[in-house]
């Protein structure tokens, strides 16, 4: 087994040296936060990955891209893992050689590597790395990845097969047959994997595959799968240790620190659980080391970085200088707490979801369909408990269908109507389903009274119209007859025998 700091080897030297050593096992990181990623690797191929995060569950993924199969779901999370683990500038990692994966699923690494090397990671990151090469000269390289599957496109594939070593990387760049910053990328991954290796042109001296010496990543983890170990140094070279501006690539690197932290904690360089004083310290301790003027000797390109990474620092520190403000932003990112305005939005986005479901169900209500009216209602109640028009319908359709059927159901939807009344004074449509209710158990009188108040609250209420219009003819007619059977009777009783 191997471990090590993501803040000594980057997370994308230690995925490529393992593609280049056709490594077997499990490449396991892990940071502070308890956050793991875990990439499984046959052969130098990525197999598997796993994730203790929710956002990078295949819920989580599913619910984005429904219509994606399983083995898209797969290479969807490994992307994601992989973009995240590389922007990590703090953690630990180990490589257990010979794990199985739990399952297998057909990931194109190389893509993936190259999709982060142009989405996320800069190129002044790429030149950091390259930083003393800019001399040497680079030739092809028998290694585990072979050139034929880099993703890098049919020109920048032949350009690189091109080169013996009689070029420097400078000349390879400026005739590059596309733009610099590809040319530059295709480099990068080429040298990274093994496919290329620089030298000098008098002893063609070559490099092994991550740019490093016996004491790189690649050679450590060769020992852990059965490839002849080197004898490691203490702190090994890596690509930035050629002779070059240390200041700029320090810089440079500090800025690619600050751009890629996760969070505040990382921009700052502390734990979440700091005392003041630590954050305070923190925050000074970077103030001073990027102030610009500590930097003008050293030329405007060095003030210019310094001050751009300081607005970095001091946006993330105004976020925590208080230990109110504190307090929200580690009860936000790190319990997952939600801010007042954080649930005002959830709460917007609710009510414009529940109104949706609420219309939708208005279609099915006004077609006759009152299952399906019933169970949209039923939706943007429970989203919305406390809109009384919601209420109202979904109590409505509670008692129409539980009438004669579950008299106790149909008696709490009436009530539900009743209280949606009672929560909102001028609920007009409340009172025409209280007066459709009363009409239903041939309550005429209340039904009529219903209708009408709710013309009395809205009189453009067309529904109230037709149905008040509705409720009087009902009730003549049933006053007629009543006096038809009052006069039989009276002439039953008082007429000529």
């Amino acid at each position: 087994m191997q471990t090590g700091q993501v803040a000594d080897k980057p997370i994308l030297e230690l995925i490529c040296s393992l593609a280049a050593q056709k490594a077997s096992g499990r490449l396991e990181v892990f940071t502070h936060e308890k956050r793991r990623r875990a990439f499984y690797f046959e052969h130098g191929r990525l197999s598997d990955t796993r994730s203790n995060l929710k956002s990078e569950s295949g819920d989580r993924l599913r619910d984005r891209h429904p219509d994606a199969s399983d083995d898209d779901i797969h290479r969807r999370q490994a992307r994601l893992r992989l973009r995240n683990a590389v922007r990590l500038t703090e953690g630990e990692w180990e490589f257990r050689p010979n794990v199985p994966p739990k399952s297998r699923t057909e990931i194109d690494l190389m893509k993936l590597v190259w999709d982060v090397l142009g989405q996320d990671i800069g190129v002044d990151v790429i030149e950091t790395r390259l930083v003393g090469h800019d001399s040497k000269f680079p030739r092809l390289s028998d290694s585990g990845v072979s050139l034929a599957d880099l993703p890098i496109g049919p020109e920048l594939r032949g350009m690189i097969e091109e080169l013996d070593g009689t070029r420097p990387l400078d000349d390879v760049l400026d005739f590059a047959p596309s733009d610099p910053d590809s040319a530059r990328r295709a480099m990068y991954l080429a040298l990274l994997v093994g496919v290329l290796t620089f030298g000098e042109v008098e002893a063609q001296a070559e490099i092994r595959a991550t740019g490093m010496d016996d004491n790189s990543i690649a050679d450590l983890i060769a020992g852990a799968v059965g490839n002849e170990a080197m004898a490691p140094d203490e702190d090994g070279p890596t690509l930035t240790s050629d002779v070059g501006d240390i200041e700029m690539t320090r810089l440079r690197q500090e800025l690619h620190r600050v751009q890629n932290a996760e969070d505040i904690f990382g921009v700052l360089g502390v734990h979440w659980d700091a005392s003041d004083e630590e954050y305070r310290k923190a925050f000074v301790t970077l103030a001073r080391e990027l102030h610009p003027d500590r930097w003008q000797s050293h030329g405007p390109d060095h003030v210019a970085l310094a001050e751009e990474i300081l607005s970095i620092v001091n946006e993330a520190w105004a976020q925590v200088d208080e230990p109110d403000k504190r307090k929200i932003y580690v009860d936000s990112v790190i319990h997952g707490i939600k801010t007042e305005d954080e649930l005002a939005m959830e709460k917007v986005r609710a009510i414009l979801a529940a109104e949706d479901r609420f219309k939708a169900g208005l279609v099915q209500f006004n077609r006759g369909a009152m299952v399906k009216a019933h169970e949209l209602f039923k939706e943007a109640f429970e989203m919305v408990p406390e809109e009384a028009e919601f209420r109202a319908y979904y109590g409505f359709t509670t008692f129409k269908l539980n009438w004669g059927k579950d008299d106790q159901r149909a008696q709490g939807g009436v009530t539900m109507i009743k209280e949606a009344i009672d929560d909102h004074v001028k609920l007009d449509q409340g009172w025409v389903l209280l007066g459709l209710v009363f009409r239903q158990v041939g309550k005429q009188k209340s039904s009529f009274n219903a209708f009408k108040r709710a013309l009395e609250m809205n009189n453009s209420n067309a529904e109230a119209v037709r149905e008040l219009r509705r409720a009087r003819t009902e009730l003549e007619k049933q006053k007629k007859k009543s006096e038809n059977e009052s006069k039989g009777l009276f002439g039953r009783l008082f007429g000529k025998k």
